[in-house]
């Protein structure tokens, strides 16, 4: 029997919408010290950091293969457009996928799913979704309601 997530919503956040003590991300290594949690968290921020064991943190792309991969895309922008990527462009990804806001009783507390399964299903996903340019993903199971970063590298301009 094939199992399905269901309404599951997406959101693509670009560079500007994570801030670090009052600063925006200025880079694809800041958002994934961020989305691995390798930076130092503010103690406020985390509302359930007793889970922080249930974390997941996936990384399909080390971070020389990141930088190939943001040097290819400024390539492929340049020979298409036939100028050079804007310095103030990120050509990433950075996404969301969030569930109802039960999700944290249904996942971590009631285990009625399997966090390796659902992170596993989220991979696939992801991995159909972006192809080569797939670079990362992480569970945050720490905060309010677990939810998944993911980052690509963005091709298609």
């Amino acid at each position: 029997m094939e199992k399905k997530l269901l309404s599951v919503r997406i959101h693509t956040m670009g560079n500007t919408t994570v801030k670090k003590n009052g600063r925006t991300y200025k880079g694809i290594v800041d958002q994934k010290a961020h989305n691995t949690r390798t930076e130092t968290m503010e103690a406020d921020y985390l509302l359930r950091p007793e889970h922080s064991g249930n974390n997941i943190h996936h990384t399909e792309t080390d971070e020389a293969g990141i930088f190939s991969k943001l040097e290819l895309a400024a390539e492929h922008y340049q020979n298409r457009y036939k100028r050079k990527l804007p310095k103030t462009t990120k050509p990433y990804i950075d996404g969301l996928i969030t569930f109802s806001d039960t999700m944290f009783q249904d996942l971590i507390i009631d285990k009625k799913f399997s966090i390796n399964e659902m992170s596993d299903t989220v991979v696939e996903f992801l991995r159909q979704e972006f192809g080569e340019s797939f670079v990362a993903m992480d569970l945050h199971a720490d905060e309010t309601t677990p939810h998944f970063h993911f980052t690509a590298v963005n091709y298609d301009f």
